[in-house]
């Protein structure tokens, strides 16, 4: 197959859907209709913003390297110019979950540890690491190493379904709208996931906006991509996670990143954490 215009036209309508529905996201999270499921009540600096703006720009990098590994990876094995664009079969739709499960979510999580522990590493994270109070924007913000280094790392579940010869279009799409979607909520600093979740087995399943929220303010914890259950086999689970999930399920939450611990209905607070002194550097 051939880099034609059909090709480059679906690599770059994709880049702008995903733009268009990160946007959307964005705009509810900011919205009154939010605003007392707030997570930290906080408002934003300045700095934060000005970071932020050009967000949209790794879309269409990503849109790029998607489309060439998709032509060296995938249609060698996959001639997606014979498959109904809207097709997706159970066995495409398992094995993409199977794939991001027991590979992408495990190898993120060792990165991501490495991102935290190794200091050439975490120059770079540092730049993500700036929003202590997230925004879906937020997810999408990171030096050009840093993005690149993802553009490898959740291209390998697309491009191991694309080998065994069961990627389709619709596949392609629908995972990574999934994935936006969820790093979009992740980042989003609003608790809209019902009260019972976090008495469910559902929290070591899918990880909710407080959970991720205390990555960001803890620093040294929650390190799993959407899965918590990475974080609880490894016990690296913020010990606040339920804490904070009820108080900004309930319409509480708190108004500064300072240490919280709940004793029945008390609200008890410590010294604020500052994570290492490194999230303070301009």
């Amino acid at each position: 197959m051939v880099i034609n215009g059909y090709f480059v036209m679906f690599f770059l309508s994709w880049a702008l859907l995903r733009i268009g529905f990160v946007s959307l996201i964005t705009r509810v999270a900011h919205s009154t209709w939010a605003e007392n499921q707030r997570i930290y009540k906080i408002p934003l600096p300045e700095q934060q913003y000005e970071r932020e703006k050009f967000w949209a720009v790794p879309f269409i990098v990503d849109g790029v390297g998607f489309a060439l590994m998709a032509y060296w990876g995938v249609l060698q094995f996959v001639e997606w110019g014979i498959l109904p664009t809207l097709s997706l079969t159970a066995a495409s739709f398992g094995m993409l979950t199977l794939t991001h499960i027991f590979f992408t979510e495990p190898l993120y999580y060792g990165y991501h540890l490495l991102l935290h522990r190794v200091p050439s590493l975490r120059r770079h994270h540092i730049k993500h690491h700036k929003a202590t109070v997230p925004t879906p924007p937020s997810g999408y913000t990171f030096t050009l190493f840093e993005r690149m280094s993802y553009l490898v790392l959740f291209a390998f579940t697309v491009l191991i379904v694309g080998w065994v010869g069961l990627l389709t279009p619709l596949g392609f799409f629908a995972y990574f709208l999934v994935f936006d979607f969820l790093n979009s909520i992740g980042h989003c600093n609003v608790e809209f996931f019902p009260r019972w979740y976090v008495h469910s087995p559902l929290k070591w399943v899918m990880y909710s906006p407080s959970f991720h929220s205390l990555h960001h303010s803890r620093w040294e914890a929650n390190y799993s991509l959407f899965m918590p259950m990475y974080d609880w086999i490894f016990g690296t689970v913020e010990p606040e996670s339920d804490a904070l999930f009820s108080q900004a399920q309930s319409g509480h939450g708190p108004n500064n990143l300072n240490r919280l611990t709940l004793q029945g209905s008390q609200q008890i607070w410590s010294k604020p954490l500052v994570p290492k002194g490194i999230l303070t550097r301009t």
